[in-house]
């Protein structure tokens, strides 16, 4: 797992980010070097998540064919339905997230995740990049890494 994932990852918490960024702020301060930095959260994360991105994230990060082929496939035959003044709707498939809830879309947001650092650790090596679920943060001491980041 890259240093900077700490969400759903045991023994790794968002109290690891803040601290790494109030150090990182304290010794910039102390220097007197630029710093810069983005956060986003991502709204409806798991529901947004890319079934055919986290399909092949989870082949390349080493996932069973096997499992990953049952697990999406379990996926394709969810339906919803909605019910709106009493009246309940026909059924609709879901074709893209992963349902709140299910221990699986955890895994689902860890190798997207995954994916973001290694993207990031190549296109910007000297940000620090953290994540905790669906808040991604970078921190460099060149706006432009900051900018690239993003």
């Amino acid at each position: 797992m890259p240093a900077g994932l700490k969400g759903n990852i045991p023994g790794r918490s968002t109290v690891d980010i803040w601290w790494n960024m109030a150090l990182q702020i304290e010794q910039a301060t102390h220097d007197k070097d630029s710093l810069s930095g983005v956060v986003t959260d991502i709204t409806k994360a798991y529901n947004n998540l890319a079934r055919p991105v986290v399909y092949a994230c989870a082949l390349h990060y080493g996932l069973p064919l096997q499992f990953v082929r049952a697990w999406h496939n379990s996926l394709a035959s969810v339906q919803r339905h909605f019910i709106v003044q009493g009246a309940c709707s026909d059924a609709v498939w879901s074709t893209t997230g992963y349902p709140e809830g299910d221990p699986l879309s955890v895994v689902a947001m860890v190798l997207v995740n995954i994916a973001m650092h290694s993207v990031l650790s190549k296109q910007c090596p000297t940000a620090s990049v953290s994540t905790f679920v669906d808040n991604w943060e970078a921190i460099a001491n060149d706006h432009e890494v900051t900018r690239r980041a993003t």
